[in-house]
């Protein structure tokens, strides 16, 4: 990927594991990105859970309880619940737009080292419960959007939240739950350090050799020129 996000999509969405090892898992290139996009999918759940479980059936009570007798339909019900998931649509736009902003403004006022950024951005990456609840809600929220759009991607949300939190309290213990993270604990590198180190030793490897391969191809281009 052009942005340096290729570690951060292969760890969430562990489609391509041939690419994925413990030192690509501790490689951020992006991490002012990656914690923006961290925001995005909290603002999108926290707001989810606020608009969907919360807010809906307040105002849903409420206009239920503040209609006239004499303005009640039989259509009532549907147009009063139409009207909370709109409500609710709305919220998760909210956070789709607050989330990032949030995030960014915390970059900017916190003024976090860009290695302890790092660091940060490779614990999240590593929370193997928060992970798996970050996978199923978005993969839910995707499924919700392309039935009923926002309003829909509200309840996929949630579901994969529920659904989530049910993996890392009971599922595990009887299987093993969706989208899990293909390296283990005992696989992960404890700093990233520990891969900047590998891949500056590497870098100082492959140098050498081009180094001494050029070197020896300076060395015969001369014998030849000093022959002929």
């Amino acid at each position: 990927m052009v942005l340096g996000m290729d570690e951060w999509f292969f760890n969430f969405s562990q489609l391509a594991v041939r690419n994925l090892d413990e030192k690509t898992l501790a490689t951020v290139p992006n991490p002012q990105l990656e914690y923006t996009i961290h925001g995005f999918i909290k603002g999108c759940e926290i707001t989810s859970i606020l608009g969907g479980l919360i807010v809906h059936p307040i105002y849903r009570i409420y206009l239920h309880r503040t209609l006239k007798p004499e303005n009640r339909t039989p259509n009532s019900s549907k147009v009063i619940r139409a009207a909370c998931r709109k409500l609710q649509g709305r919220f998760l736009l909210a956070g789709m737009s607050m989330g990032p902003l949030l995030a960014l403004m915390d970059l900017y006022f916190s003024n976090v080292p860009e290695m302890n950024l790092k660091q940060q951005c490779y614990e999240m990456r590593i929370d193997t419960n928060q992970m798996i609840i970050d996978r199923c809600a978005m993969v839910c929220g995707f499924v919700g959007w392309y039935w009923r759009r926002f309003q829909g991607a509200v309840d996929g949300i949630n579901i994969g939240i529920a659904y989530g939190i049910a993996c890392n309290t009971v599922l595990r213990k009887y299987t093993d739950p969706l989208l899990q993270d293909k390296i283990k604990p005992e696989q992960r590198l404890a700093h990233i350090t520990e891969a900047e180190e590998t891949k500056t030793a590497l870098e100082r490897f492959w140098f050498a050799q081009e180094k001494e391969a050029r070197e020896a191809y300076q060395k015969a281009s001369a014998q030849v020129e000093k022959e002929s």
